[in-house]
């Protein structure tokens, strides 16, 4: 996101820069919802009104939220007529990492949709079943009588703990409620959004410095960016 905003600056269109940052701030919520199957637009309170409109007309929340940037992209090739040049290689840089965002998608979907075949989770659950039931009758030839409960239950505890983290393992973005949830990636979106309210402050700092300067002879307008736009 650091180098998407970097890029973006570049471009001197505020409006535009501002709805990238936006939509920037957006994707992680939506890529979230989508990998766990939730879907709850006021989570994207970074949006405009229309904004969320155009997103909750979609099936795919993060697809559309790389659509949106493609197309608020394209208006960068468009602007600069003076500079064509500079203005098709700055579109095919933004462009290349909306197409990050996209194999990004791809790839956690992967992910989430390919989890370990039933029969072989049913296997192992079935076969550590059988060796916690038949290990007391082995540990009773080497331990004394008293010991061999605790020992059981020891090993058993061991042995089934380290099936279920298997099996937390296999679905990392917390897809069902009952399971704890490994990844924390609601604070994966608080970071992107504090990182992207960073990064605004920096460009409206260095636009206002520009502004300022008595040998520029454009002054900039400085980004009107909401920081923290509600990643909840």
């Amino acid at each position: 996101s650091r180098a998407y905003v970097t890029a973006a600056a570049i471009a001197d269109e505020p409006a535009t820069t501002a709805a990238l940052l936006r939509w920037l701030e957006a994707f992680p919520v939506a890529l979230k919802q989508h990998l766990r199957g939730e879907r709850a637009m006021d989570a994207f309170g970074c949006l405009d009104a229309e904004e969320r409109r155009e997103l909750d007309s979609a099936d795919n929340l993060p697809l559309a939220c790389t659509y949106a940037l493609s197309a608020r992209v394209d208006a960068v090739r468009r602007a600069d007529e003076s500079d064509q040049a500079a203005a098709h290689l700055l579109w095919w840089q933004l462009e290349s990492l909306v197409l990050d965002l996209q194999d990004a998608i791809g790839d956690a979907e992967a992910i989430a949709g390919t989890p370990v075949p039933l029969s072989y989770s049913r296997h192992t659950s079935r076969l550590l079943s059988i060796w916690t039931l038949g290990s007391p009758i082995i540990l009773a030839e080497h331990l004394p009588l008293l010991l061999v409960p605790p020992a059981t239950a020891l090993l058993s505890w061991m042995l089934l703990a380290t099936e279920e983290i298997g099996h937390i393992i296999e679905e990392p973005f917390g897809i069902h409620d009952d399971r704890p949830k490994i990844l924390p990636l609601q604070r994966y979106c608080d970071i992107v959004a504090r990182d992207l309210a960073e990064e605004n402050r920096l460009i409206a700092r260095a636009n206002a410095a520009k502004r300022e300067d008595p040998s520029d002879e454009h002054g900039e307008e400085v980004l009107e960016y909401p920081s923290g736009g509600g990643v909840v």
